[in-house]
């Protein structure tokens, strides 16, 4: 079994700095102030342009399975959002 992954952000309202995932099954958790979107990208194979793994409102929960590679969030109206993601523990 591999060693727990996360990726954690805190009070952020703009799309932080990309993050490398290792790949896998993971639960994406986010917390924001008003109303809005949270946005998983993942960066393409042309290593230029990224593409939507999931979006979730601004309090909510998001199951994905996720190849290796380069990540981003993308924040849409909320602010002061805490988010987490988290590979799940089973292989």
């Amino acid at each position: 079994m591999r060693a727990q992954e996360s990726v954690r952000f805190t009070n952020i309202s703009a799309t932080p700095a990309r993050f490398v995932l290792s790949g896998g099954k993971y639960q994406l958790a986010g917390i924001g102030t008003g109303f809005g979107t949270i946005n998983i990208r993942q960066l393409g194979p042309d290593g230029v342009v990224t593409i939507s793994q999931g979006t979730l409102a601004a309090n909510g929960v998001l199951i994905l399975d996720a190849m290796p590679g380069v990540f981003e969030l993308t924040i849409t109206t909320v602010t002061a959002v805490h988010a987490a993601i988290v590979r799940i523990p089973g292989e």
